[in-house]
């Protein structure tokens, strides 16, 4: 059968895609997967991105009200969630089979325990070449995720820093001890599990959060912050660890184990635009992910837009790489809020512990809400302009650089233009015998 459109890939980019285009467009979705709603990912997603999608909204529960940090040297830091339309935690499998049934409904075919094998393309359509057989269609999708065949087909760079995660839903039949309903850790590290006292996120030191989404249950999990994945088996081992045997996460020592969770996501860039010529790239397949990995944020904010441009491209059969790459709007992401949210997730990824104690203590003098803001990309120019200006004044240029890998000086250069003098620039330039010029993604201008 000839389709429109064939999606490889039948989670939450692929699904939603296809619940837009199949008003208009043939659809066929395939994915390896058992069943529609199944899902090894969990999400939450900043309220501003959903408030305004009523289709979405019966899927998000109202969630952290607290935020909190916890350093092994003790440093902390706690507060009162401050972003405007809050935060929701998503039913990611109650969504997933509303957007499978709405495109089934509205005529799309859906193929499980199927899986890609290759393709071939052609001037007028694309053979898709997959385990329940042969499919033709004008454009092919690629939803795939992290670790997509069609993106290594087509060699795309993915020189990303990586979030891997573990963790689990978890019941807690004694009550949530000293946790509050809504409450977020969003890191807490611990001394057992550093390779050494100095040990970055980097060069593989766990850090562990939890999200308390019920009276009695909650997500807890481990996450590394590297450039490679790390595997499966080795963050299971870990996250078993520190839930049950670390000193300082006693009140999970009574929890039960419902649902395992985990997944890898790019981070530290936002790098859309990767078609080719009737091969289009969307989800974490795509790197739709903010340098933080709210990649399902990007996925809701830009769904709907995403197919009605793509629809009219598809009808009229204008599917060159370029013309394909154009149809992202990303007019809310100011250049310079992309990257200093970049500095901040490399910066996590690079500092010792204890720079990462002064990191929880700049937020703790100042207001956290630009914490908050920096890392779900809803900072304005103003807002980013007075804390960069801030921060570089709790971390020296100097300070970074010796933090940073060579291959992020460029990112910091870049950025930091905008907060101190060129004539500082210029003698950090002479400082490290570079050329900004020459760095990836440097504009002197």
């Amino acid at each position: 059968m000839m389709y429109d459109v064939v999606i490889v890939g039948a989670g939450p980019a692929g699904l939603s895609v296809a619940s837009e285009l199949s008003k208009e467009l043939k659809v066929l979705v395939i994915d390896g997967k058992k069943n529609i709603e199944d899902c090894t990912k969990s999400w939450f997603i900043p309220g501003s991105l959903v408030k305004d999608n009523p289709e979405v909204m019966p899927f998000m529960d109202k969630g952290i009200l607290r935020l909190l940090t916890q350093q092994k040297s003790g440093v902390s830091s706690c507060w009162d969630t401050k972003l405007k339309d809050g935060y929701y935690y998503v039913k990611e499998h109650d969504i997933l089979k509303f957007w499978g049934d709405k495109a089934t409904k509205q005529g799309a075919d859906i193929i499980l325990d199927c899986l890609y094998c290759d393709h071939a393309k052609y001037d007028d359509h694309v053979e898709v070449d997959t385990t329940s057989g042969n499919f033709k269609a004008k454009l092919l999708i690629d939803a795939s995720g992290h670790d997509s065949m069609i993106a290594k087909k087509y060699e795309k760079k993915d020189d990303y820093y990586w979030w891997s995660v573990y963790g689990a839903i978890v019941k807690h039949p004694n009550g949530l001890h000293d946790m509050k309903n809504g409450d977020y850790m969003l890191w807490q590290t611990f001394k057992d599990t550093n390779v050494s006292g100095e040990a970055t996120l980097r060069k593989g030191r766990p850090v562990f959060e939890y999200e308390i989404l019920t009276e009695d249950s909650s997500f807890p999990l481990i996450l590394y912050l590297r450039k490679s994945k790390v595997n499966k088996d080795v963050m299971h081992k870990e996250f078993m660890h520190v839930l049950y045997e670390e000193e300082t996460t006693k009140q999970f020592d009574d929890c039960e184990i419902e649902e395992l969770k985990y997944g890898w996501y790019p981070s530290g860039g936002l790098t859309i635009k990767q078609a080719e010529d009737r091969v289009d790239f969307i989800g974490d397949a795509g790197c739709w992910t903010t340098p933080c990995g709210w990649g399902f944020g990007f996925i809701v904010d830009n769904y709907r837009g995403y197919s009605e441009a793509m629809i009219k491209l598809v009808k009229d059969d204008n599917l060159d790489k370029d013309t394909i790459e154009d149809i992202i709007d990303l007019n809310i992401h100011e250049k310079h809020e992309i990257l200093f949210d970049a500095i901040a997730s490399h910066f996590l990824a690079n500092a010792s512990p204890d720079e990462l104690d002064k990191f929880i203590e700049f937020f703790n003098e100042n207001e956290p809400l630009m914490c908050e803001k920096i890392f779900t990309l809803t900072i304005d120019q103003d807002e980013i302009m007075d804390v960069g200006k801030r921060f570089f004044k709790k971390f020296s240029i100097f300070e970074l650089i010796k933090i940073f890998p060579k291959e992020d000086w460029g990112l910091i250069l870049e950025e930091a233009k905008y907060f101190v003098a060129d004539f500082i620039i210029e003698e950090i330039q002479e400082l490290l015998g570079i050329d900004v010029e020459d760095e990836p993604g440097f504009d002197i201008r």
